[in-house]
């Protein structure tokens, strides 16, 4: 017996998905616009290109040439048990350029300023398994950190006790030069 076809939205492209990742003959909407920030969570709203995140933001994905990137609440206090993901990605023969802007990111000092408490790392790479540029953390911007490719990945996370106003960065995608 054959199943009704279902119908699709006026203007809807579909595309017929490879055997091996679904049953044969199985219909889906193509999207119409690729998108340009993908997220996790629901807990947010998009204005102007700029994505604001309640207590998360996981697996943002950057494809814009130039942009910033702020803590959860940013200029306020971050909260607590933040976990965010941001991933940079510039054209081919790019190299990704980021600047600290406004940086406090809370650390007790304890064990020596480890960044144990909260905390901001940077990969050079689109995963966190690639080389680690640095983990930061205190109130003192680190230097202007440039990628090796066209990709880039920054990653917050807190703890549960203490907070601090967050951070600023700014990042654009530089041609690449060897010199």
């Amino acid at each position: 017996m054959e199943e009704p076809e279902t119908a699709l939205p006026t203007g809807t492209e579909t595309y017929t998905l490879p055997e091996e990742e679904t049953t044969e003959g199985t219909i889906v909407p193509k999207p119409s616009v690729k998108p340009k920030v993908h997220l996790d969570e629901s807990n947010c709203s998009d204005s102007d290109g700029e994505v604001h995140f309640d207590t998360g933001c996981k697996d943002v994905i950057l494809e814009n040439e130039q942009g910033e990137i702020t803590s959860p609440n940013y200029p306020q206090h971050y909260p607590n048990h933040a976990r965010c993901e941001w991933r940079i990605i510039c054209p081919k023969k790019k190299i990704i350029k980021l600047v600290f802007g406004h940086f406090d990111i809370y650390d007790s000092g304890e064990n020596g300023n480890n960044c144990y408490d909260d905390f901001l790392t940077v990969f050079d790479g689109p995963e966190e398994k690639e080389n680690m540029k640095g983990r930061f953390c205190g109130s003192i911007p680190p230097c202007t950190i440039w990628s090796s490719d066209a990709f880039l990945t920054v990653k917050f996370s807190s703890d549960n006790v203490n907070t601090a106003s967050g951070f600023l960065l700014s990042y654009t995608c530089e041609d690449y030069r060897k010199d």
